[in-house]
């Protein structure tokens, strides 16, 4: 049987938002009784028809209802009733929605009829007092999840909406990010035109990367510069990482900005800076300015301050810095030194601009001629290769269009245009590194074994280049060819076990490098070599990943951390287990971890890390069961990458590869900790239904290996993996004993990721 589709996800997210639990579907059949007896048998049609119940009953509905998981019941900081009107309404007059989709709604779903004067009362005063207005917000809850499930605002978060949008008491209002913003005006375009459309473009960017903390008295217009202040959190001022989410969110937004901006007719031949200090809001007007003014070199749009410098670097907010900085001069005595950047890694931590992702065709019959256009050169034919001929040194345009391509699975596409950058800058670090992701995406979407290892070989050497060649100063080329060898491992490890003779000879002579054929091994020693081919893989991951480790500030990374868990304990498990190179000797094809390899790996780099004490040996135990600190690093770790990634494509595979994570390698795991590791997987389906369900845009999210897969695969191994933990453990999780320690940890998701091959077609991304 096959997994959710997105249709049946929309639909399980939409009851769930009007009714969270049973609890709340008693209330609403007790307080308002006339409108459930139509309403509840049409909402289990509804969950009948989409495959959510199988017989149509009641009764089936509230089982459901008990068993189903409950939406993070949250109100965004700041949100009023208003706010979300306008975000649901996305631009469209209020009137238009009610009738285009509210409506429809309330006849589907057996609702009193909702009425515009009832939006404009609650706009006024937001008071849910009334059945009317309170099934209002049961239309809106059931349209939120049904369209923007990632939302999270259910029917109880949305009855806590208010007019006046309240601090929020973490974040310091007084202190945290500013960007100021201003256009070096030519051909006509006057100051006011062009601050205005900034203006909405950024109000627009802030609702849509779902800031909803940064509401319109955070934009502010004087002196011919725009500016947007992004709080930081409270607690100690001098702690760097204390901005890392304020930063992220500006840079985000600087970044939606020069995109758009570049996109616009009026944006050729506009430039368009963007100046970034961080501190007391009251003092940071002056640098914003002198660095607005400074005379740095050509095509490096942002500049942002020493000390934001420093806390990009501590939380490791992915912008591509010039080596060295600039000096400006702020007064007689003083100066002030300015870093600047042309180039942000956006690839797997910032969202495809909707503005560029819009030039890319979403159907497959838009596709051909968009092809021909392409590659011929023809932009009178293609409004993207237009668009990027007219700005050729445009190196920020022309990374969003190919990762516009690149979500929709068109890798040669996407390479038409990192091309262009590396025309004007062969040594762009990004552009290598993305070039390097198209090469491996390619490689694992072929059917012929030829065209993959082909591939293959050619991204490592797209690897070896950067290495040999570029200014690396962060985690990302090494965690890419480190994902590269662990995919080249697998592939070998997968021809291995399919005992496919001709593909054998073909891989051992493409990756070892015996590329004439001559002196080929004999069947058993092909093997032999073929085995020593994936553990020699796996190691050259492993140094990859140690050396991404190593270059981060934090001498951990983000993607650097996980990874060396994963390939250090894969090895070591094929390594120490002979058995495991023959899935079809174990029950259900399910290679499992039975001696322990994943847990005393874990102890070791746990200990390594400063994560747990270290036991001498004769006290018994192992060296992290008997320390605790443990999960409050893993937790942190989990937070700093999670402030660094605004993507969300990859924001959903973040919660997924920190539950297995989680389950993989925690020396004790708990009831508590398998709770957490449960509502990482919740979230984690959540997004991705989200992801797959939306009306515009690519269904993809990207995998933790950057494979561009369809939102809907990580539905269904979210939710699979959910199903078995609770099928394993659903006793220990009744009992109520957060501190037990649970056993039958034998079976891996990371051994079952790579010992089982994940099929799909590319035609599903568009």
């Amino acid at each position: 049987m096959g997994g959710p589709t997105p249709d049946s996800v929309a639909a399980a997210s939409a009851v769930r938002f009007v009714f969270p639990d049973l609890d709340a579907l008693v209330e609403f059949q007790r307080s308002d009784p006339e409108v459930a007896r139509v309403a509840v048998p049409r909402l289990v049609q509804f969950a009948h028809e989409q495959g959510l119940i199988p017989l149509g009953t009641e009764v089936e509905l509230r089982a459901w209802l008990e068993r189903a998981p409950v939406p993070a019941n949250r109100r965004p900081p700041g949100l009023s009733f208003g706010e979300l009107m306008d975000r649901v309404a996305e631009r469209r007059p209020v009137k238009r929605l009610i009738d285009a989709e509210l409506r429809p709604l309330c006849r589907q779903l057996g609702l009193p009829d909702v009425q515009a004067s009832m939006v404009s009362r609650l706009r006024d005063r937001f008071a849910p007092n009334t059945r009317g207005k309170r099934n209002l917000l049961r239309v809106l809850a059931f349209w939120i999840g049904l369209h923007r499930p990632a939302w999270g605002w259910d029917y109880p978060a949305l009855l806590q909406l208010g007019v006046a949008a309240e601090p929020s008491p973490d974040l310091d209002s007084a202190d945290g990010v500013r960007l100021a913003f201003r256009i070096a005006l030519r051909d006509g375009l006057s100051e006011a035109e062009g601050l205005e459309w900034l203006r909405e473009e950024l109000a627009a960017s802030c609702r849509g990367l779902g800031l909803f903390h940064l509401g319109p008295e955070r934009i502010a217009v004087a002196a011919g510069t725009l500016y947007v202040s992004v709080p930081r959190s409270r607690r100690n001022p001098e702690d760097a990482l204390l901005y890392s989410r304020a930063l992220r969110d500006a840079v985000a937004l600087a970044h939606q900005a020069l995109v758009r901006w570049s996109l616009r007719d009026f944006g050729v031949g506009q430039a368009l800076t963007v100046a970034i200090a961080a501190g007391p809001f009251a003092g940071l007007d002056t640098s914003l300015q002198a660095m607005l003014k400074a005379r740095v070199p050509e095509g490096a749009p942002i500049r942002v301050t020493s000390f934001v410098h420093s806390c990009a670097g501590l939380a490791e907010i992915k912008l591509v810095f010039r080596p060295e900085p600039y000096e400006v001069v702020l007064y007689a005595s003083e100066t002030l030194e300015v870093w600047v950047a042309d180039s942000l890694w956006s690839h797997v931590y910032y969202d495809v601009v909707a503005a560029a992702e819009g030039l890319i065709p979403s159907t497959r019959e838009a596709l051909p001629a968009f092809r021909d256009s392409l590659f011929a050169g023809d932009g009178s034919a293609n409004r993207a290769l237009a668009v990027a001929l007219a700005q050729p040194d445009n190196t920020m345009l022309h990374f969003e269009l190919a990762k516009a391509c690149l979500a929709r699975g068109l890798f040669r596409e996407a390479d038409r245009f990192v091309a262009v950058i590396l025309a004007h800058r062969p040594f762009h670090v990004v552009a290598r590194t993305l070039r390097l992701v198209v090469h491996l995406n390619l490689a694992l979407s072929q059917t012929e074994p030829a065209v993959t290892w082909s591939l293959l070989r050619d991204a490592i050497d797209q690897g070896r280049f950067i290495l040999d060649h570029c200014r690396v100063e962060n985690e990302e080329p090494y965690c890419e060819l480190g994902q590269v060898h662990f995919c080249v491992a697998r592939r070998l490890y997968h021809t291995l076990v399919r005992r496919q003779a001709g593909e054998l000879a073909l891989a051992h002579r493409e990756i070892s490098g015996s590329r004439s054929g001559r002196d080929e091994p004999e069947p058993r020693a092909l093997e032999d070599s073929i085995r020593g081919l994936v553990l020699d893989h796996l190691r050259q991951a492993a140094d990859c990943f140690d050396r991404g480790r190593t270059i981060s500030p934090s001498g951990m990374g983000h993607r650097s951390l996980h990874w060396t868990f994963r390939v250090r304990a894969l090895e070591a498990l094929l390594r120490s287990d002979d058995e495991a190179f023959a899935p079809e000797r174990w029950p259900d094809g399910m290679v499992q971890d039975r001696h322990d390899v994943f847990r005393t790996t874990a102890n070791r780099l746990l200990v390594g890390l400063g994560w747990s004490a270290d036991n001498p040996p004769g006290r018994g135990g192992t060296a992290a069961s008997a320390d605790v600190s443990w999960p409050v690093h893993i937790l942190r770790a989990f937070d700093r990458y999670d402030n660094a990634v605004l993507s969300a494509p990859y924001r959903a595979n973040v919660r997924y590869a920190f539950a297995a994570l989680v389950f993989d390698f925690a020396p004790e795991l708990t009831v508590g900790m398998l709770r957490l590791v449960l509502a990482w997987l919740g979230e984690a389906e959540t997004q991705a239904g989200a992801i797959a369900a939306r009306p515009e845009g690519a269904h993809s999210i990207i995998t933790c290996f950057s494979q561009i897969q369809p939102a809907s695969r990580l539905v269904e191994r979210a939710a699979a993996a959910r199903r078995r933990l609770l099928a394993l453990y659903g006793a220990d999780l009744e009992s109520g004993d957060e501190s037990r320690v649970l056993g039958g940890r034998e079976h891996k998701f990371l051994l079952a990721g790579f010992t089982r091959p994940v099929d799909f077609s590319l035609e599903e991304l568009c």
